[in-house]
């Protein structure tokens, strides 16, 4: 009875090593993954077309993307990569030279994650939805461009850098995004982040944060932050000018000894919505009479801190009259009302006519 019991053991270990997929040969690939391989090829995906370097969407996507190439094109062609909550979308980690454009990528954890990628492009693309970053650069991710993007309504950061240093972030609208704008922590260096709109997000447009040095914050409109428009803590030799702070909660926090916040004269410094100086006199000391698009006064930050030379609305696209103007206008008139006063009361009178003849004698 035991040797009947053993051989039909036996039998069934057999029977079920034998239809098990542990003895598949071929290489198992984790599900929901495409892979643009080192060699050229696409595996997991027939909606990504190839032709040389440059990969195409020929149809909406639901799947995370890793890139394993490096000097290609992958062009959305105005499809959507969607995601359900968790992974990156596309993955360019130790990438370089590569170019992502014209998608759609929502419903991520990251929208896209660069980690020890150069010289990467992200232009024209739209990265909402996404439970973290819309776009994320970490580990000495440097020298790349994000340029021409709408990111919006990611649940923490719109843009996030982490140690990574010379990257050019412009022309991106940044908006409603739940955490900030755009946020650059831990030795984020030599970043330009200029002719952005950076606006709604639920706490800060911009922040440069631990020992984030170098970095040049220029032409940026930063409006209706719940926050702080831009906030600089722990880092040093910073440039911002050119700028319009408009509305933010708070237009300005930092603690750095050495940031510049204007370009000197004429160039000026920022358009701060909250300013209440004049524009009466104009000249690098402001003591000439006239007004020349700089406050006579500066924009005070903190006792370390001050925008030297304030922009006034009129440098800044709009129209306003300043205290010299209303004064002028106000001269000119009276000046005028009086001359027509004078020249009325010199004016000769016509002469009265004579009186009728007294009515002949009864």
């Amino acid at each position: 009875m035991k040797m009947k019991i053993v051989s039909v053991t036996i039998l069934t270990v057999l029977l079920v090593c034998m239809s098990s997929p542990v003895l598949d040969i071929h290489s198992v690939r984790a599900s929901g993954t495409i892979y643009i391989r080192a060699n050229g090829l696409v595996d997991g995906t027939d909606r990504i077309q190839h032709d040389g370097l440059i990969y195409t969407f020929i149809g909406n996507i639901s799947d995370s993307i890793v890139v394993e190439r490096s000097n290609i094109v992958v062009d959305g062609a105005g499809y959507a990569l969607r995601g359900t909550g968790i992974g990156k979308g596309i993955d360019l980690s130790g990438r370089t030279h590569v170019t992502v454009r014209s998608m759609r990528i929502e419903g991520f954890a990251d929208g896209i994650w660069l980690s020890g990628s150069t010289y990467s492009n992200i232009t024209a693309n739209t990265l909402t939805s996404n439970y973290d970053d819309g776009v994320d650069l970490r580990d000495s991710s440097d020298y790349n461009s994000i340029v021409g993007n709408n990111i919006t309504d990611n649940h923490q950061d719109g843009i996030e850098l982490w140690s990574s240093s010379h990257n050019s972030i412009a022309e991106n609208s940044i908006s409603q995004n739940h955490l900030h704008g755009v946020w650059t922590y831990d030795n984020s260096n030599y970043n330009d982040i200029s002719r952005n709109t950076i606006s709604e997000n639920h706490y800060d447009g911009i922040d440069l944060l631990s020992s984030s040095n170098y970095n040049t914050v220029n032409n940026n409109t930063v409006e209706n932050n719940h926050d702080d428009g831009i906030t600089i803590l722990s880092s040093s030799y910073n440039s911002v000018y050119q700028n319009q702070f408009i509305n933010n909660t708070n237009q300005v926090n930092t603690d750095s000894l050495i940031s510049t916040w204007d370009e000197g004269y004429p160039s000026g410094g920022n358009f701060w919505s909250d300013y209440n100086g004049t524009d009466i006199y104009s000249g690098p000391y402001q003591n000439v009479t006239g007004h020349d698009g700089i406050g006579d006064t500066p924009y005070i930050i903190n006792s370390k801190n001050q925008d030297r030379f304030p922009l006034v609305p009129e440098s800044a696209g709009g129209f306003g009259l300043t205290p010299l103007m209303i004064v002028t206008v106000v001269i000119v008139v009276c000046i005028v009302a009086a001359t027509l006063l004078i020249l009325r009361r010199r004016r000769p009178s016509a002469a009265s006519p004579p009186p009728p003849p007294p009515p002949p004698p009864t």
